[in-house]
Order: structure tokens, then sequence, then C-alpha cells
């Protein structure tokens, strides 16, 4: 599957349009926590863009109404600055979805993979 690249003002409706594949689904971490210099993509952009990805589906679906509120104040602006796209990155963080789409990735490669001969 690949990811719909709409652009989501509202956080709450990622869960329904987030449609990653595990490619997709690595981009989109590496979106929100990569290092540029290494992926070559600015870190934060796809918070700043509202892109629907797993890892926002499950961000979303885990967070307090607090956490909510800020998610739901930066994510999707493009003029969202360092400071606010780290409290995001902190929401994600403690919340354990980073641990969580990892073990999502895992799963979908492992289902993927041929069974050893």
């Amino acid at each position: 599957m690949q990811t719909r690249s709409l652009p989501c003002r509202r956080p709450e409706r990622t869960a329904r349009w987030s449609l990653d594949g595990p490619a997709a689904t690595v981009d989109s971490a590496l979106g929100v926590f990569g290092d540029e210099q290494v992926t070559g993509k600015p870190v934060g952009d796809d918070l700043r863009e509202g892109k629907p990805t797993a890892l926002m589906a499950l961000t979303w679906a885990t967070a307090g109404p607090e956490q909510r509120d800020i998610l739901r104040a930066h994510v999707g602006r493009p003029d969202a600055t360092e400071p606010e796209i780290a409290e995001c990155q902190d929401i994600i963080t403690a919340l354990g979805v980073p641990e969580r789409v990892e073990a999502m990735i895992d799963g979908r490669y492992q289902q993927a993979a041929p069974p050893a001969a």
C-alpha cells in the first residue's frame, strides 16, 4: 500500500487516512526524528506538513486531551517553530510511539519475508 499524502491540519483525522506500508512507515519516522545530515530530509517537516502517517495515527490514538491540544496547535502548520516541533516530538516519544512504530515495521517485514530455507 502507499501512503495517501493529504495535508492534515487536524491530527485526529490521521488515523483514518494512514495507509503506510513498511517503507513509508520508516520514511515517516525519519521525517519526524531522522538526522537531516543522513536523510537529506528536514527534521519535523512531516509534522509541519501534517502528513497522515501511522506514527501520527498512533500518537493521536494514545494522546491525552492536553497533548492533543498541543498537537492540534502545531501539527500541519508550515510556520511551526523548532521549539514547537520539539514539543510534538517530546509528546510522541513520551507516548512510546517510536517503539510501537518500530515493532509494527518489524512485524510487517516479517510477514512479507519469505520463509527461511
